[in-house]
């Protein structure tokens, strides 16, 4: 479920067909959704939220002051629904508050979240609008490499040595998470365990869903295409 923008805002909650501003079919009526993060100390009671409204001001929406993961998420989808901003149902959560000392929120929402007022100070949120799968490959070193390629979506660089239980783990995520950036493809990322020098070592890719990694740790020419598994999305 996610908050959704009404397009109107007024109209009777007992509606048959309510249309979100994001599908409607009018010219100039758009709306995005974003991934919304914030934290707060957990023992902090809090009494709104505040947004960016339709007209592109910033809104103020108070209740009284709950406390708890539960209650505070409750106060939060009233507060939204009085306003003209509906939870609907959807693959995404509209809002979860999870954590122990310390609290953290997400929101899924086509309303710009701006921040929520808590008793220990004001909570800002941070956006993230763009969704993307990102899918894990995994690779394995396991004897020295004097010329290593790392080859993304048939871009071939080539790497520094590699050194059986020497090179360390970290320098080795260092070269490939270079090449990475250099190959152009956007939230690429490689992590190496152990980040020591003691082998075998594990390389595990992040990237996104369709990207092409294959690795050739010997050098010889010949290529090993990765399959990508755990395919999920993020939010970036």
């Amino acid at each position: 479920m996610s908050f959704k923008t009404l397009l109107v805002a007024d109209q009777n909650a007992a509606n048959i067909l309510k249309i979100e501003t994001a599908d409607s079919p009018c010219c100039g009526d758009t709306a995005r959704t974003c991934e919304y993060t914030t934290t707060y100390t957990a023992a902090n009671t809090v009494s709104g939220i505040t947004i960016t409204n339709r007209a592109g001001a910033s809104q103020a929406l108070t209740f009284a002051a709950v406390s708890g993961a539960a209650n505070v998420i409750a106060a939060i989808k009233a507060a939204l629904a009085a306003a003209g901003y509906e939870d609907v149902s959807d693959s995404l959560e509209s809002i979860a508050i999870t954590g122990t000392t310390t609290f953290t929120v997400v929101a899924y929402s086509d309303v710009p979240l701006i921040s929520i007022a808590a008793s220990g100070g004001t909570a800002t949120f941070t956006a993230k609008c763009i969704a993307v799968t990102l899918c894990n490959s995994t690779a394995t070193i396991s004897a020295s490499a004097a010329a290593p390629t790392l080859s993304v979506n048939g871009k071939n660089a080539a790497m520094a040595a590699i050194v059986y239980g020497t090179t360390l783990g970290s320098a080795i995520a260092t070269n490939i998470n270079a090449v990475l950036t250099a190959s152009g493809v956007l939230n690429a990322t490689a992590t190496v365990t152990p980040s020591t020098a003691t082998g075998p070592y594990t390389v595990v890719f992040t990237a996104p869903v369709q990207t092409t990694i294959k690795t050739n740790w010997l050098g010889t020419g010949v290529f090993d295409l990765l399959d990508q598994t755990g395919c999920a999305t993020d939010w970036v």
